[in-house]
């Protein structure tokens, strides 16, 4: 066996006739955890949204996370304030016994980066250092008290851009907060949530942000394409309707294509040939459409991103020797990491 995950810059491309066609469809099936705290509204962040008590006295997202519950927040916006801030994810304890949260796993990163890195660089490391992300942080909250999940990251300058992933647990019952402000020490625990009727981005609740999906293909049958990341394919299966206060975002009134969702595929190559075959997986956008950043985690190795441009793949995947009556299973996570409202392509391709 000779599976190779190849590490970007490796693009191409497109393949016609391959990846212009979706030709399969797939049935996704939504997990019921982690939790997932939507948070990209006002994408603008206006000074109005921030929580500072003089400046806009306002949270991003209200949620009520009980006990025993795995949430992730993702979070993603541009700083139009005039302020330089800082993103923070406040953890309350409504009740008089003590809780204890676990974060397990954390991303962050705004523009630009240590090297000058712009807004391709953020979308794409920041879910890549979150799912290689290792370590845990227990946090004791007492009664009615407060504690940060995340706290001062940043800062980030105006006309800047960010990107936040986080996920914890909890033994107890907690309001969680997601706060943009300029300084700590003006949060007084008045804040309230930043009204406003959401566009095309959202904001809320959504039931989970993992979407699991197994398919079966011969290797008569490459190539194939098949979708993810978009109302317009598959019956919408794989798209996770968000509750903002008792408003719900779903794929009647929103282009938002599960940006930050993380899929679990599991692809199953059956060689049905007489001789050993070379297989490839490839990932991209539809020609046309906009930029992609596909974060792609294999097997052992570290998560990884490319910036694609319009109708270029990724071939991320190279299996020089499925021998002839034998079948494998190419486990895999995705996420796209931008365009939110473009769908991802992957492609299966035998040599």
């Amino acid at each position: 066996m000779a599976i190779t995950f190849n590490t970007p810059p490796v693009a191409s491309s497109h393949i016609a006739g391959v990846t212009d066609t979706i030709d399969r469809a797939v049935t996704y099936s939504p997990a019921t955890s982690p939790k997932w705290i939507y948070c990209n509204y006002p994408e603008q962040l206006p000074a109005q949204a921030l929580g500072d008590k003089s400046i806009g006295n306002r949270y991003l997202n209200r949620v009520y996370v009980y006990a025993g519950t795995t949430a992730e927040v993702f979070a993603s916006y541009r700083n139009m304030s005039g302020y330089s801030v800082y993103f923070g994810v406040q953890l309350y304890n409504p009740k008089s016994t003590a809780v204890n949260v676990t974060v397990s796993k954390r991303g962050f990163h705004y523009n630009p980066g240590p090297q000058g890195q712009g807004w391709s660089w953020v979308v794409g490391q920041t879910p890549a250092d979150f799912i290689n992300y290792t370590g845990t942080t227990s946090i004791p909250i007492p009664g009615y008290g407060s504690k940060w999940a995340l706290s001062q990251q940043g800062p980030v300058g105006n006309l800047n851009l960010f990107n936040c992933y986080v996920r914890f647990s909890t033994d107890g019952d907690v309001w969680c907060f997601p706060y943009v402000y300029n300084s700590l020490t003006n949060l007084d625990g008045s804040a309230t949530l930043y009204s406003g009727t959401p566009a095309a981005q959202k904001r809320g609740l959504g039931s989970t942000c993992i979407i699991n999906a197994s398919v079966t293909y011969n290797v008569s049958d490459l190539p194939i394409c098949f979708a993810g990341n978009s109302c317009q394919y598959n019956s919408a299966s794989d798209m996770i309707e968000l509750d903002d206060q008792g408003t719900i975002w779903d794929c009647s009134n929103t282009t938002l294509g599960n940006w930050g969702a993380h899929y679990l595929y599991n692809v199953t190559i059956v060689n049905n040939t007489a001789s050993s075959k070379t297989i490839n997986a490839h990932v991209g956008g539809r020609p046309g459409n906009p930029n992609l950043t596909p974060v792609i985690k294999y097997s052992t190795y570290p998560a990884n991103w490319i910036n694609l441009v319009s109708g270029q793949r990724w071939n991320w995947l190279t299996d020089t020797a499925l021998a002839a009556g034998a079948s494998r299973t190419y486990s895999y996570e995705y996420i796209q990491a931008a365009n939110s409202n473009s769908p991802s392509l992957h492609a299966w391709t035998a040599s």
